[in-house]
């Protein structure tokens, strides 16, 4: 049984697109991303780095 199955197909579908990106397209994505997720990132910054 594969769990990639159950996933759902919009979920599916984010996942092929991201993978499909290439590594320097990701670093642009999440740059973007975090740019207008300013407060997550820090906060996700701040806990990886344990404070």
């Amino acid at each position: 049984m594969n769990k990639h199955k159950k996933l759902p197909i919009g979920l599916n579908s984010i996942r092929s697109f991201f993978i499909s990106f290439s590594p320097e397209k990701k670093q642009i994505f999440f740059f973007f991303f975090f740019i207008f997720r300013r407060r997550s990132f820090f906060i996700y910054f701040f806990v990886y780095n344990g404070g």
